[in-house]
């Protein structure tokens, strides 16, 4: 009796899951048409001043590495509005509104010469004035660490 009620059980067990997997497979999905290639991105025309490489894009010259120019950072249609020596390497960064969010990851804070941080974690910035962002609180919970 036990056995006949086993078999029965996994036969309906069977049955559930045939039919979720057929019904599954008859489900319409709607389609996306794909987008369609509109051509390589022509190359940007920089500012008056801007300096840009001389190679592929992100890609240096031998020239620019033996020469020493490699060490001077390249733009095109950038400017340095404004900035905030906080600590940390701020690798990290998200915004929302006037709220920048800046992490202090990045770097062996308290070893090799460098100093512990004062606030490991989010440091939170008003960006109200982009000219002169301000510090305004840090984050310290345990997923900002």
């Amino acid at each position: 009796m036990h056995n006949v009620y086993r078999m029965s059980q996994s036969f309906g067990l069977s049955l559930v899951v045939c039919v979720l997997v057929l019904s599954a497979a008859v489900t319409p999905v709607k389609v996306e048409a794909e987008t369609p290639f509109l051509g390589p991105v022509p190359k940007p025309v920089c500012q008056p001043g801007d300096r840009t490489e001389k190679g592929v894009d992100g890609q240096l010259t031998l020239a620019e590495r033996s020469s020493g120019a490699s060490t001077r950072p390249y733009n095109c249609n950038l400017a340095i509005v404004g900035e905030y020596a906080g600590q940390g390497a701020g690798h990290q960064l998200m915004w929302y509104g006037h709220c920048a969010y800046v992490t202090t990851e990045g770097f062996e804070a308290g070893q090799k010469g460098v100093p512990p941080l004062l606030h490991p974690g989010i440091q939170v910035l008003d960006v109200s004035n982009p000219r002169a962002p301000r510090y305004v609180t840090h984050l310290d919970d345990p997923a900002s660490l």
